[in-house]
């Protein structure tokens, strides 16, 4: 049995002063922003939560390339247009 996850069990998060000017990249809805959601059974390695993609909640959120800020501008509206 799979287990389906709630948008409820998930928390969104925005990056501090120490990560300004990072931009992260979602390969799978193409979302790219300044913000993360998390959840608490998605860990790294370390035990630190994975950021996950706030809008689709996919974990391959990557930092952006030049060519994806290029191809995909930052835009937070587009998660609120799901």
């Amino acid at each position: 049995m799979t287990y389906t996850y709630t948008e409820e069990e998930f928390y969104h998060m925005e990056f501090s002063d120490a990560d300004e000017g990072d931009v992260h990249h979602c390969m799978r809805c193409k979302y790219t922003g300044d913000d993360w959601a998390q959840h608490d059974d998605f860990k790294n390695e370390d035990e630190s939560n994975e950021r996950l993609c706030p809008k689709c909640y996919a974990q391959s959120y990557f930092m952006a390339s030049d060519e994806e800020l290029r191809l995909y501008p930052q835009n937070k509206e587009r998660r609120n247009n799901i």
